[in-house]
């Protein structure tokens, strides 16, 4: 018996440190009875649906909206833009994603040749209205509903004009406020080296171009403070848990103050126990990390003017992860939180007995 708990116990340490791969099965501390959340987390809908059948692109703009609203989650996700525009040539729709397109150039070199057309569609060939809508742009020619959306999700924009059953896939990349430099506090050997900015536009730039799924959400939040600043909730839909959503959205709202400064003043409004000495939350620089967490069931918050992203929930074991763990094979990412793990005890505890042995040899 004694046998048998040994290798139990050895088994509950290894978990506590051993970098797994992704699991779906995640424990969620962040509920409003501050009670763990347990919950097998299933997949919705699949990221990339290559081994199903491709729809054909309608030729009306109604059903192609109709189509991509839902998948994109127009509804609650407001960085997914749709224009709809009436020109000479017909109905013309315009999908994209807000935080990875430069607005401008869309009005200068596509909105603004579609509204000026005089030429009627059926006097105009479709290579020539190629030619007027993608003046300086890379192009691309879509045929099914999910090369559209997988375009969308690039950072491209995808232009259909009614009566025709093709689209056009467009590059129109956004213009950064500030130029993305390397991280300050989460510097690392192996890994990416760009930081947030303050920008959230260009934050979400950063993110969705590492993750390029349409269940990418960044939900804003509204507050009811006055300054009200740009709050945003980060998750993945059909992979976070919806209560704790839930939850982050009530907590969020909940706050009643004249300014929020940084999003360390934010943490400190929204966790779970205040008079704790553990921290309740992560906050980091690095859109790897972020991305990361979210991978896991997670939950990230960013605000306007901060260029830190608040990631919630954590536990105790998470505060001694580095960014770097998810860049090693598991061995020695293992090894180097073990290490880590020592070094705390070693710190906290022989540190003074090693200094009170030397007093008493003295």
């Amino acid at each position: 018996m004694s046998l048998f708990n040994w290798k139990k116990n050895l088994q509950k340490l290894k978990n506590l440190f051993v970098v797994n791969s992704f699991t779906q099965d995640k424990t969620f501390s962040l509920s409003s009875s501050r009670k763990p959340y347990q919950r097998k987390v299933t997949l919705t809908r699949e990221y990339h649906p290559t081994n199903k059948e491709k729809t054909e692109l309608p030729t009306e703009s109604a059903s192609i909206q109709s189509a991509l609203a839902p998948l994109f989650y127009a509804t609650i996700n407001p960085d997914f833009v749709t224009r709809q525009l009436k020109t000479p040539c017909g109905q013309v729709s315009i999908f994209y994603y807000q935080s990875l397109v430069d607005s401008q150039q869309v009005q200068d070199a596509i909105v603004e040749p579609l509204v000026t057309l005089t030429e009627d569609c059926n006097q105009i060939a479709w290579e020539d209205l190629k030619d007027l809508l993608t003046y300086s742009h890379v192009v691309t020619e879509v045929y099914t509903l999910e090369d559209a959306a997988a375009h969308i999700s690039a950072g491209r924009l995808f232009i259909h004009v009614e009566g025709f059953a093709i689209g056009l896939a467009v590059k129109a990349g956004t213009r950064e406020s500030r130029a993305v430099e390397s991280p300050k506090t989460e510097t690392v050997i192996r890994g990416s080296n760009d930081a947030f900015v303050e920008e959230i536009r260009t934050n979400l730039y950063l993110l969705r171009m590492r993750l390029s799924i349409p269940e990418f959400i960044a939900e804003p939040v509204e507050q009811p403070h006055r300054s009200q600043e740009r709050l945003y909730v980060l998750y993945i839909e059909g992979l976070t848990s919806p209560k704790l959503v839930q939850e982050m959205r009530r907590r969020l709202k909940s706050i009643d103050v004249d300014m929020l400064y940084s999003i360390g003043n934010l943490e400190n409004y929204i966790q779970g126990r205040p008079l704790s000495i553990f921290s309740q939350a992560i906050t980091t620089e690095r859109p790897d990390r972020t991305i990361s967490h979210l991978l896991e069931g997670s939950v990230a918050v960013m605000m306007q003017g901060s260029p830190q992203a608040l990631l919630m929930p954590v536990t105790f074991w998470s505060q001694l992860h580095s960014p770097e763990d998810y860049y090693f094979r598991w061995p020695i990412g293992s090894f180097a939180r073990l290490i880590r793990v020592f070094a705390l005890i070693i710190a906290i505890f022989f540190t003074r007995y090693l200094y009170c042995c030397r007093q008493l040899s003295s």
